[in-house]
């Protein structure tokens, strides 16, 4: 490669090449940091104390030379401490709260990095075909999603719904019926459910291995007024899936929960003709901006809500316009950048000519969309007068939708 040395900037290529090293040096530590939770390196550190490498390895059954190793990569990226007095590794407790944990960060680094090898000959094919990737194909995603999102949606969803006072009315309001689209494990139907108990929360998803756990989870949480079925999320109700939805009564009946159900729909239909105008609230948790047809979903929870319900979207942060320079603007953008690159976007492409918004997606593009479908006004929470982040986004935004 020849350059134009009157125009090349050696201290712009220095920078770049140690970013480079930076993100190499990430991708072997996210494998260093799994290993650590796996083997149960991290938790004997915090259980058991400060450990040479030697005394870590015999109390966790794991190889002697490994062990050393992975002490001085995890050291070597500030992940562990290293005591030179008396040769031993520590876990500070301010790292534990997140490497001795199985919710938050740790089941996200988990996740991609068992995602990444059998995931990346898939994402290959689908941009050279212009396709996409299942949610369902994305192994280890589900997992790391739900053990990702259940904290967050614990800790902030009472401070969301108190953003909106006409939200929070109906949240609280004894009987009030919400659809959970693309509820996944049921992380947010069942967190609906604790928090509001006068409301019945029905979770639906198309991914019938998800909706197993869900039904799993929710008859352990005793919770009796929730109840998740598998659907397409533009078709709750479809005959094609008739043997998965028995199925997954015959469990809810099992469990003996009252107020829970489930079935299988498509994410653009799933509402049946007796649902219609059946529904005060349509929530979809970081979902909506994978489904592969969103104008057919918005749609159909249009057709779904009560008059004066509303649609009660949580999407990751982006900015208010759709413009290429303001997204690259975000604070967020080169995390959830990456996560579109490599799974929002091939997800929402996974149905032949189809595709989703995407996770960057700007948040004019949201309001056009259901003010098309017919929707009476759209509101945004989680972005100051500025379009910035507010405080109150935690990466966030909310939107509400009301027919």
């Amino acid at each position: 490669m020849t350059t134009d040395a009157t125009n090349y900037d050696q201290a712009k290529a220095d920078a770049f090449k140690n970013s480079m090293f930076g993100a190499i040096t990430g991708s072997m530590l996210m494998t260093t940091i799994r290993l650590g939770h796996e083997l149960g390196l991290f938790r004997d550190l915090v259980k058991s104390g400060p450990a040479t490498s030697s005394e870590l390895a015999k109390r966790t059954e794991v190889s002697s030379r490994h062990t050393y190793e992975w002490c001085l990569h995890a050291a070597a990226n500030g992940v562990l401490e290293y005591n030179e007095t008396d040769d031993t590794f520590a876990l500070p407790p301010e790292h534990a709260t997140i490497m001795d944990s199985d919710e938050g960060l740790m089941p996200m680094i988990c996740g991609l990095v068992e995602n990444i090898s059998y995931h990346y000959p898939l994402l290959k094919l689908a941009y050279q075909s212009d396709g996409g990737v299942f949610w369902g194909d994305m192994r280890g995603f589900s997992e790391a999603c739900k053990g990702f999102f259940k904290p967050v949606y614990e800790q902030l969803l009472p401070g969301w719904v108190d953003l909106s006072p006409a939200l929070k009315e109906i949240m609280t309001s004894p009987g009030t019926q919400i659809a959970d689209i693309g509820c996944g494990h049921g992380i947010s139907t069942r967190t609906m459910a604790s928090k509001f108990p006068d409301a019945q929360v029905l979770g639906i998803d198309y991914h019938e291995e998800s909706i197993e756990k869900a039904k799993e989870e929710i008859a352990a949480s005793k919770l009796t007024n929730a109840d998740a079925r598998v659907a397409d999320s533009h078709k709750w109700a479809d005959e094609e899936h008739e043997e998965s939805i028995e199925k997954a009564k015959e469990e809810i009946a099992a469990s003996k929960l009252t107020n829970a159900d489930a079935r299988v729909a498509d994410s653009h239909k799933w509402a049946d003709e007796e649902e219609e105008e059946s529904y005060d609230v349509v929530t979809m948790f970081d979902s909506f901006h994978d489904m592969s047809d969103p104008e057919g979903v918005a749609a159909e929870a249009l057709k779904a809500l009560k008059p004066g319900g509303m649609v009660f979207l949580i999407e990751p942060y982006s900015t208010k316009s759709d413009a290429t320079k303001d997204k690259l603007s975000s604070p967020l953008a080169p995390t959830f950048c990456g996560f579109n690159t490599c799974f929002c976007t091939p997800c929402g492409k996974a149905v032949p000519g189809k595709e989703g918004l995407g996770t960057v997606c700007g948040t004019d593009r949201f309001e056009a969309l259901f003010n098309k479908v017919g929707f009476s006004s759209f509101e945004t929470f989680g972005d100051d007068a500025q379009g910035s982040m507010a405080p109150t986004a935690n990466g966030f935004r909310l939107m509400l939708a009301t027919k």
